[in-house]
């Protein structure tokens, strides 16, 4: 009996932790700014664009890009920018309020923003350029196949964060050479990736939210940096 007893119990117990495993895992409460990563990932005009700047990225000596001008069906309207050849930057500077810009960068250039990229966000801004900051987006894609997006979490701390580093010569020096620094702190993890996590350390903070993807762009995670390392928070489940 006592045998019997034991085995019921034991039975009841491996029930109970397995419900318990299989209970699915609590919802993230998403931003302002995560939601509208999300319905960009759902915009199949917009993942096609970014598909198809990944791949001129490969063959061109210059950077390009769109201006992405708002709706409210958010059926963008795009307007194509493009540097010089051989030049590795490009001119922001829009005609009009615009909903969000992307633009690629070619071989050997950042796999990411570069530090003038994460400062045009100031400067269109403070033109006035932004139809809706909480939405406004800005990204990036590169012949690595990866793509980002930055978007205005918390204004206050943007801006103060932009105070700090970009609106004197002296301090954007300084805030490239801490990008580069940081970058070199983590070469070991590799080319793209030490990009990666030193650009979450430097934004870590800064009222930006930082997101990544792959080509088709369908799947994108927020990034953030803590402990040492970067961490990954699933947006589209």
């Amino acid at each position: 009996m006592n045998i019997r007893i034991i085995i019921a119990t034991l039975i009841t117990a491996f029930t109970a932790t397995s419900c318990s495993k299989d209970s699915p895992e609590p919802e993230v409460q998403l931003t302002k700014q995560d939601s509208q990563v999300v319905k960009l990932s759902a915009n199949a005009a917009f993942t096609t664009m970014l598909s198809n700047l990944t791949t001129e990225s490969k063959s061109i000596d210059f950077e390009a890009g769109y201006f992405l001008f708002p709706s409210a069906s958010q059926t963008f309207r795009y307007e194509r920018v493009e540097g010089k050849k051989g030049e590795p930057f490009i001119s922001l500077q829009p005609k009009g309020q615009i909903g969000g810009v992307v633009h690629c960068h070619y071989n050997n250039l950042f796999p990411s923003y570069s530090g003038s990229d994460i400062k045009a966000i100031y400067e269109l801004y403070i033109d006035e350029r932004l139809n809706d900051y909480n939405s406004f987006f800005c990204g990036v894609v590169s012949y690595t196949g990866r793509g980002y997006l930055l978007l205005i979490e918390d204004l206050g701390k943007f801006l103060a964060f932009s105070e700090t580093n970009f609106t004197e010569r002296e301090r954007f020096r300084n805030f490239e050479l801490s990008y580069f620094n940081k970058q070199q702190a983590h070469k070991d993890s590799g080319f793209e990736s030490s990009y990666e996590i030193a650009l979450a350390e430097l934004l870590s903070g800064s009222g930006l939210a930082l997101y990544k993807s792959n080509v088709p762009f369908l799947q994108w995670v927020k990034l953030s940096f803590e402990n040492g390392a970067t961490r990954e928070d699933k947006l589209n489940k």
